[in-house]
This record gives structure tokens, sequence and C-alpha cells, in this order.
């Protein structure tokens, strides 16, 4: 018998990752999931974003009981960062390429004064490729950044769990069959830049969609934007 264990606090996108996080979560535990979406209002997708949560909340609402209504914040609220988030930010970037939006994650973690939400950054993703040597597994089977990395990168990649760090997009597309949530999963949202409500195919979450093997999720115009682009490149 499945014990009763505790809420998972999970950052949602609306994205194939955070969903399926959420979906796991749901469909093969006991556990409950308290979702948090940050809202960034310059972003074309946005209310697409929005609508698809909703809508998958609408799909879930057998489990209501136990999927608690996300918590929003406003990104921009963190978008200015003073010290010393900004100073890790700018020390990672002079090596590493990372998006911006770690540096609001970071505060709104310290914010919110936990050290357990799940940030869902996959096997060989963007942020996978910078923290994979300083993250560790636990006895609990956690994933959490360990005392050896450097400082600007325990600022802003540390107090977070790491549940997919394992996964990659591919696996939880098997998961996802296996646990019987495959048909919700395919409800996410990624694109960041949607042209005509439909993926653009370039901007980066299209661009990591189509290289881990979901291409199939871009549809024929984003996929001719990325061939496009992708032979204009060195």
């Amino acid at each position: 018998m499945k014990r009763k264990n505790n809420t998972k606090h999970v950052l949602w996108t609306g994205g194939w990752d955070s969903t399926y996080r959420l979906l796991d979560i749901l469909y093969t535990s006991d556990d409950d999931v308290q979702p948090y979406y940050l809202i960034y209002l310059g972003r074309k997708s946005t209310l697409i974003e929005l609508r698809t949560m909703n809508h998958m909340m609408d799909k879930l609402s057998h489990f209501k009981n136990r999927l608690h209504n996300p918590i929003i914040r406003l990104a921009d609220r963190y978008k200015y960062a003073t010290q010393p988030y900004a100073g890790y930010l700018d020390t990672i970037l002079t090596t590493h390429r990372i998006g911006t939006q770690y540096l609001c994650l970071a505060q709104f973690r310290d914010e919110q004064q936990r050290t357990d939400i799940e940030l869902c950054a996959e096997k060989h993703g963007g942020a996978w490729h910078y923290i994979h040597p300083y993250v560790t597994c636990n006895k609990e089977k956690i994933h959490t950044m360990n005392n050896n990395a450097p400082e600007e990168m325990q600022g802003l990649f540390g107090g977070f769990h790491y549940p997919l760090f394992d996964m990659t997009k591919l696996d939880m597309e098997e998961q996802a069959h296996t646990g019987g949530f495959s048909e919700l999963l395919e409800l996410s949202w990624f694109c960041h830049e949607p042209i005509d409500d439909a993926p653009c195919g370039i901007c980066p979450p299209c661009q990591s969609t189509i290289k881990m093997g979901l291409e199939r999720r871009i549809g024929t115009k984003g996929l001719h934007r990325y061939h496009q682009l992708d032979s204009k490149l060195p």
C-alpha cells in the first residue's frame, strides 16, 4: 500500500519537463503537489502557458484534494536583482551561457524560504551541462547541489531539488506511457515565441525539444524554420 508522504513543491511552467513531474507525482505516488509559476510579462507565450495550466488543472480535477492551486508571482519583481544574485549571474556568464530566469528563480526560492522547491532540469538540458558535476543523489534519491560547488553556483542553483536530473525527455515520454498519463503530457506547452499559436521552431525551448528527440511536437512550419536556421549556423 502506498504511504501518504508529503507535499512536493514544483516549479511548473506548463512545459514538458515540469508537467511530467507534476503528473508523475499525482499518478505514481500519494504525495500532494504545490505548483509555483513565475509570470514573465514580456514573453509571448505567457498567455498560452496560463491557458495550458488552467486546462490541465481542469483535466486533473479528480486530484483536487492533492493538487493545490498554483502560487503565481511576477517574475519582473526579480528582474533587476540586487547583490549577491546579480554578481552570481555575472560570474557564471563569463564562462557559461545560461538563461536569466535562474536569477529570478533563486530570488523566488529565498523569498519562499524553502530548500525543497523542485527545479525540473532534465538530463543533457541547458542547465544540466553546467551544474551536473556538482549535483549528487542522497540515500533518499533526492538530487541536490553538493557543498563543493562554487559560490556563484550555490547562489543560483543551490537550495533546489532536481527530480529529473537522470531523465531525458524521451525517458519521460516512455514513463508517461507506462504511468498512464501520456495523453495529458501531450497537452504541455514549451515554445517561448509562438507564431499563430504554434511552436516557432527556433526559440531555445523549441530547439531543445527537437534536439532531445521530440521534433514531432513542433509542426511542419516550425521544423522548416528550425532547419533554415540550422543551415545558417557555422
